[in-house]
């Protein structure tokens, strides 16, 4: 449970999903959506009711808060897209301390009290790094508010007014939160907690807060400036806001310096900004050097980067407050408004990761078709998988929900002790052997029963190309130096051609590209249309040597992936030719 995040506090979101009937992975994309919409209506509530901006600026404040480009640039982390309960904290906050303590009636003080320990809780239980951001955020925050004498005589009276309504929300939050974070504490106590040289990786250098990364619709051929290209761990440090939107949040902050919310938002943004940034290029002066020694939790935080997530409030603060002025400025105001607030939203379109949903669906089910039928556990090894080794963690993972069989497989932030199977991907008998050794150890060290575990190999398909197995024969019993007849038959399942001069070929696997039987290679008879059957028919030659041999095919395009799966392994049992009698 603690090995990684674990999006508790926006489970519900997802469960509506799955409750009215829609299948898990349309269901998370719903859930994705959902997500987006609270936090633009979170962000949206919170401009237009504490800092009175219009709709207009509200809406683009909004939208960059819920789609900003570095959000975006996240897609693959999606436990730091639930973030509306930073807004609604932050809402809260600003209710009880603003003017007579935001309203004359207790009771509601007291809602404000509850709303505002309620969503600190629930940031942390919906993401660890979000919820440790948002902590981190407000201490600052109080920090800096208190250097204000007004700030410290709205606090003052807010305790006095309230104590045991103070007492209260903290303790129940903290009852709460004890089950989620002592468990968080029990992993760092068995892992230790992240190395200093590791963060640093992914403390943002200065020039990491423009760089909107090479998949930015606008901005992405400035990722070939040198300044963006020597960014360690680039990837993690997109954390740029757009190059009109950081001018005009400047702008905003200029406007509103006589506002004092504002400008206490825009001194905390200051503050992260400097603690959190990295001058003169990696392994420059931090000072969160003294931040990840100093605050709790914070040598747990390895990408420190993310916190520019965090930043989409005051930023999306800053821009709506620029906006609603330019606005209130006539007809030209309002064009010049609607023109920076377009240009905005424009900049931060990127072009994100995708997936084909039926070729997922295909995959974790032609796993959990092998898994379900006698295993108590399984394993999941690709064979000659193309993909990133955590596609097939993944896909393993589905499988166990579909099949309903526990996996060793398992993809996070953390491994568990001894755990050695990050990548189980089999290209021959080298990654073969690791694997058996990696399960014998693993059995033995959980003392687990390897009668009740399988071991699934499996060729997915994958590429644009796909095809089948039909049928593949050979004799079982050979002698050795004999020539045999053999036939492998597969289908074109894909919509592509398969044409003898584009290089589709047969190969041999077993292991890749083996000479075992005279040749690695079979051309195809003649083109393939989508739907039609390739039928090999080739004489092979049995091995000189006496033994045991595997016989397994497979589809390829030369230079370009294997595709479809494998032919079942045949055993071919070779023994040593009689010799001749004498004269």
């Amino acid at each position: 449970f603690a090995y990684t995040e674990n999006l508790l506090g926006v489970m519900p979101l997802y469960a509506v999903w799955r409750l009215v009937g829609f299948p898990f992975d349309t269901a998370f994309q719903l859930w994705v959506f959902t997500l987006g919409a609270l936090n633009f209506t979170a962000a949206y509530l919170l401009f237009r009711r504490c800092f009175t901006v219009g709709q207009l600026a509200a809406s683009v404040g909004a939208a960059l808060f819920a789609y900003a480009g570095i959000r975006v640039n996240q897609t693959m982390h999606f436990q730091v897209f639930p973030q509306f309960f930073s807004v609604v904290a932050v809402h809260a906050a600003y209710r009880l301390l603003e003017g007579e303590l935001g309203s004359k009636a207790p009771r509601a003080r007291v809602a404000w009290i509850a709303v505002f320990f309620a969503s600190v809780t629930g940031q942390l239980y919906a993401s660890i790094y979000l919820g440790w951001y948002l902590a981190f955020a407000l201490a600052l925050a109080a920090s800096v508010g208190l250097l204000f004498a007004t700030a410290r005589r709205r606090v003052a009276r807010l305790v006095l007014a309230h104590p045991l309504a103070l007492v209260a929300a903290a303790g129940v939050s903290a009852a709460v939160l004890a089950p989620l974070l002592s468990r968080y504490v029990e992993v760092g106590k068995q892992f230790g907690y992240r190395p200093y040289e590791e963060v640093l990786t992914m403390v943002p250098v200065a020039s990491a807060w423009f760089d909107m990364g090479p998949f930015s619709w606008l901005w992405g051929w400035t990722n070939k400036f040198p300044s963006f290209r020597g960014i360690p761990m680039e990837h993690e440090q997109r954390c740029g806001f757009g190059f009109v939107t950081t001018a005009v949040c400047g702008l905003g902050y200029f406007f509103g310096r006589k506002t004092p919310a504002v400008r206490v938002m825009a001194l905390v943004l200051a503050v992260l900004l400097l603690v959190s940034t990295q001058f003169g290029g990696y392994g420059g002066f931090t000072l969160w050097k003294w931040v990840y020694a100093a605050f709790p939790g914070a040598s747990a935080i390895r990408a420190v980067s993310r916190i520019g997530i965090l930043f989409l409030i005051p930023v999306g603060l800053g821009v709506a407050v620029a906006l609603q002025r330019f606005a209130d400025r006539g007809r030209l105001g309002l064009a010049a408004a609607v023109a920076l607030g377009l240009a905005s939203l424009a900049e931060q379109g990127q072009t994100t990761p995708a997936f084909d949903k039926a070729q997922a669906r295909e995959d974790f089910k032609a796993i959990a078709a092998q898994a379900g039928k006698s295993c108590e556990a399984f394993l999941f090894s690709p064979v000659q998988g193309t993909g990133p080794y955590w596609k097939y963690q993944l896909d393993a993972m589905l499988a166990s929900l579909e099949a309903e069989v526990p996996t060793i497989n398992g993809y996070s932030g953390h491994d568990p002790p001894g755990w050695a199977f990050t990548d189980t991907n089999l290209w021959g008998p080298e990654q073969d052997n690791r694997m058996r050794s990696a399960v014998g150890r693993w059995v033995a060290q959980n003392k687990l029963d390897d009668s009740k575990l399988c071991w699934v190999r499996l060729a997915l398909q994958e590429g644009r190309y796909r095809a089948s197995v039909v049928a593949a024969s050979v004799p079982r019993t050979m002698l050795a130096g004999q020539a045999y007849e053999a036939e492998v038959t597969l289908r074109n399942t894909g919509v592509d051609v398969w044409r003898p001069e584009e290089l589709f070929r047969l190969g041999s696997l077993a292991p890749q590209d083996n000479r075992t039987w005279g040749m690695n290679r079979l051309d195809l008879p003649g083109p393939v249309e989508p739907g039609k059957e390739a039928k090999f028919r080739f004489t092979i030659v049995a091995p000189a040597t006496a033994g045991r041999y595997p016989f397994q095919w497979r589809m390829l395009r030369e230079g370009q992936a294997w595709f479809g799966p494998a032919t079942a392994g045949i055993d071919v049992e070779v023994s040593a030719a009689a010799s001749s009698p004498g004269p």
